[in-house]
């Protein structure tokens, strides 16, 4: 059973039409819905910096609504918090960090946890399409030619992450490239081995709506002052559940 991260909130875009924020909370709220109903999430620890942002989700009533537990930074939330809190409170209990747009997917019973802890193993997986949710479809990123998007990260910490690699992470996680600096910090420093079995593991991306697409423009890079990162790793989809080197 996994602890499940989700990375974003419930989001309001001050700038946005009120019928474009709909849609997006629609998207989270869809997206947590599901992930708290499936079979191998145990818990859903949802980070947030808003007070605003968690008002919605309080309104649910949902069935496995005793599934999430909030847990409110402060601050947007940034690549080295899955890490920190991992260390802090779910040390060698299996860790998925996702983006709030993030569908948990098949196959996640396969993973053997202890092996995947045992050989300081990393899973990032590029994402699939949108699983007919929503009114688009969007393409697999894990079938098509290479780009990269790691949305999702499993591990399993045998001990905590040092606190010079969670300064080296201490970076936002809407950044560009942000994944591949956490791919790079991971094997380099704390000597990680790192797969992307997509294919078999399979997650989806909740996103038809234009919001975040429109944000992105000119958004910053790991690799701009004052993060600076400059160890890129990438990690290309592979057909089998690998554990260690």
């Amino acid at each position: 059973m996994f602890n499940l991260f989700t990375g974003q909130a419930i989001e309001g875009y001050d700038k946005e039409s009120l019928q474009n924020q709909i849609n997006r909370n629609w998207e989270y709220l869809s997206t947590i819905k599901e992930n708290i109903n499936h079979g191998q999430i145990k818990r859903v620890v949802l980070l947030y910096a808003d007070d605003n942002s968690i008002k919605v989700l309080y309104q649910q009533n949902w069935v496995n609504n005793s599934k999430i537990f909030p847990m409110k930074m402060p601050r947007l939330i940034h690549m080295s918090d899955f890490f920190n809190i991992s260390s802090i409170h779910l040390l060698d209990e299996p860790v998925i960090a996702a983006n709030g747009d993030i569908l948990i997917g098949e196959n996640f019973d396969q993973i053997d946890t202890i092996r995947l802890r045992d050989t300081k193993t990393l899973y990032t997986l590029t994402r699939h399409g949108n699983r007919g949710i929503g009114d688009c479809v969007a393409q697999s990123m894990c079938l098509m030619k290479y780009y990269g998007s790691h949305d999702t990260h499993i591990f399993r910490l045998k001990s905590p992450v040092p606190a010079t690699a969670l300064q080296h992470l201490n970076y936002p996680v809407n950044l560009q490239q942000a994944e591949n600096g956490m791919i790079g910090i991971l094997k380099t420093e704390l000597k990680f081995t790192v797969y992307n079995p997509c294919p078999i593991l399979k997650t989806y991306h909740i996103h038809c709506s234009q919001i975040a697409k429109r944000l992105k423009k000119g958004q910053n890079s790991i690799r701009d002052s004052p993060w600076n990162i400059r160890i890129i790793k990438t990690s290309r989809p592979i057909h089998s559940l690998k554990y260690g080197p």
